[in-house]
């Protein structure tokens, strides 16, 4: 007995060797030690300091980075987590992001434990499973990545719970489901992008009443209903990317209430209606993208105004009457394409528009 007794101990003292994160349940090392063990850890690009003498990764005071690899510090507590691709020479070589770092597996819910994170980056990894909701709850993390993984469910209704978020990056998954409503609680949200996912349903009203918001990309869903007719609320916004959705109706007028949009993106759908005259007030578009739609009616003269416009796409639709000779006039115009429409009559001068790079007019 004796004997047994002395190899249980020999046994415990070996593991606690081979987990330094084992000593203690509540610790971050071993917070960080659920990721490591969850995503084959061992397999990783780079784990430098994840699996080493049994160090705290952040045993020090102020901000700084980690002996654990991608980990950056404040006092004791772990704020950054940067697991992902490298970005280039713009970033630190603290900040640096792995070329692939090779993470496979689950995300771990436990992650929920790092309380004072304020960015966590797992993208372009070899993540699935669904994303642990505990992961919504991290009241101060401000920047949230995931995006090009393999990860799948649906997105939480308790994402509100994000009030600090500002980027919130999960395209380029499986993500299924609908946008939650009670996404307006991410009041401070200024990217979103849920592109190149199986998103179904039609996009919250809630999602145009977000005040920062600058970008959202939705591309690459398959979200269904109407555009909204108020989106006063979103008076930062400078990209709308809704393309390669199921959207039906028209575009409304209240899109000209976006007075910073420069980019507006709504092609391959299946929107109806002729092309709001109001667009014209958009006086700092640069693309105007409604190609493959249903839209009729003839093409606003008043389009001329868009002084900064450098592309307009309007092919596959069923545009009628004559091409503008107004349209001569935008001077920053580097791509015109107009084609596969019912257009009639002769083909304005476009000489004057020495930036044309692109002109499709073809039936």
């Amino acid at each position: 007995m004796a004997r047994d007794g002395a190899l249980c101990t020999v046994l415990a003292m070996l593991c606690m060797l081979m987990l330094p994160w084992s000593h203690s349940a509540s610790s971050e090392a071993e917070i960080l030690g659920f990721l490591y063990n969850s995503t084959n850890g061992t397999g990783w690009v780079d784990n430098h300091g994840w699996a080493s003498d049994g160090s705290a990764p952040c045993p020090n005071h102020g901000t700084y980075g980690s002996t654990w690899h991608g980990v950056k510090c404040k006092d004791d507590k772990t704020i950054e987590l940067y697991l992902a691709p490298r970005s280039g020479r713009r970033h630190s070589r603290l900040r640096r992001r792995l070329a692939s770092n090779a993470l496979s597996g689950t995300i771990p819910a436990q992650l929920s434990g790092l309380v004072k994170l304020e960015k966590l980056e797992l993208s372009q990894n070899l993540l699935i499973g669904t994303i642990p909701t505990q992961l919504f709850g991290l009241t101060e993390l401000q920047k949230f990545y995931l995006f090009n993984n393999s990860l799948s469910g649906t997105l939480p209704t308790n994402m509100a719970s994000l009030a600090k978020v500002q980027e919130l990056f999960m395209q380029n998954n499986p993500l299924s489901g609908t946008i939650p409503t009670q996404i307006s609680g991410l009041a401070k949200l200024e990217i979103l992008k849920l592109y190149q996912n199986s998103l179904i349903g039609t996009i919250p009203t809630q999602l145009f009443g977000l005040t920062k918001l600058q970008k959202l990309f939705l591309y690459n869903n398959s979200l269904s209903g109407t555009l909204p007719t108020d989106m006063s609320g979103l008076v930062d916004l400078t990209d709308m990317f809704l393309g390669t959705n199921q959207l039906t109706g028209t575009i409304p007028e209240q899109v000209s209430s976006l007075a910073k949009l420069q980019h507006l993106l709504l092609q391959t759908n299946r929107l109806s209606g002729t092309i709001p005259t109001q667009l014209a007030s958009l006086a700092d578009l640069l693309h105007l993208g409604l190609y493959t739609n249903s839209l009729s009616g003839s093409i606003p003269s008043v389009l001329s105004s868009l002084a900064s416009l450098t592309k307009l796409h309007l092919v596959a639709n069923s545009l009628t009457g004559t091409i503008p000779t107004e349209l001569g006039r935008l001077y920053s115009l580097g791509y015109l394409a107009i084609s596969q429409n019912s257009l009639v009559g002769t083909i304005p001068k476009f000489g004057r528009l020495t930036k044309l790079t692109y002109l499709y007019l073809y039936t």
